[in-house]
């Protein structure tokens, strides 16, 4: 089994994964439909693996003292717009941010179709629910097999719908991560923030420029620096 070292590449607001083996060896293909196969130099996307490395640096700027969780995010980037929720002012913190509770809405833009989805699903699985709790022991196995396959077929069917956003494909360059706000700071918010789930590739982009603003630098320093220190020495821009 060859033994695989992976490292991260930043590039906007998305990363790429080198993979580099002690054979000289890749896996897979580089370019499926050309079929050219992966090498030890070959770079892949990871896409919003980016997230959780965007959510480790956040953690080291709160130990640091120079990012507060529970302030409204306007406090490092005023050029975000306060949002209001029917009707009220509400406060969008990098907390919720990076809980996924801020309530900025994903590649989908109608607010009301992502509030019907949701319920939808919820309508689903409450019926999934009756329909286990009348099933005998003899049949757990299958009910709980049955439900898992809806659950990955329902995943699929949301993972398609996002692919057919222009957005999912936007290949922009950006001044700086701020300038990015322009996509969507002026949408309304889906949700309340800090009441319900909502997964958001947007809320991130704002939770970078706090970042940015909070570290006094730009916002691919403060990830490269962090790189570095963890022995990342194959991540660049």
């Amino acid at each position: 089994m060859h033994q695989i070292e992976s490292s991260t590449t930043l590039s906007e607001n998305t990363m790429t994964l080198n993979l580099n083996s002690s054979r000289n060896s890749g896996i897979g293909y580089s370019d499926l439909e050309n079929r050219v196969p992966c090498g030890p130099g070959t770079v892949m996307r990871i896409a919003s693996i980016s997230k959780p490395l965007t959510s480790a640096a956040a953690a080291r700027l709160c130990e640091e003292g120079k990012l507060e969780l529970d302030v409204p995010v306007q406090k490092y980037v005023p050029e975000f717009p306060q949002k209001q929720f029917d009707g009220e002012d509400v406060t969008i913190t990098p907390r919720m941010i990076l809980s996924h509770l801020s309530g900025i809405r994903h590649y989908e833009k109608d607010a009301k179709k992502v509030r019907e989805d949701r319920e939808k699903a919820k309508r689903l699985l409450k019926a999934e629910k009756k329909e286990d709790e009348k099933s005998t022991s003899e049949n757990n196995d299958k009910a709980a097999t049955e439900q898992e396959n809806k659950g990955k077929e329902a995943t699929k069917a949301q993972k398609k719908k996002e692919f057919e956003h222009e957005e999912y494909y936007l290949k922009d360059n950006f001044e700086d991560v701020t300038h990015a706000l322009d996509l969507f700071k002026d949408d309304p918010l889906i949700f309340k923030p800090g009441t319900t789930f909502l997964y958001s590739t947007h809320a991130f982009t704002l939770l970078s420029a706090a970042m940015e603003r909070a570290a006094g630098k730009h916002f691919l320093d403060v990830m490269m620096n962090m790189f570095r220190e963890l022995g990342m020495l194959n991540t660049v821009p």
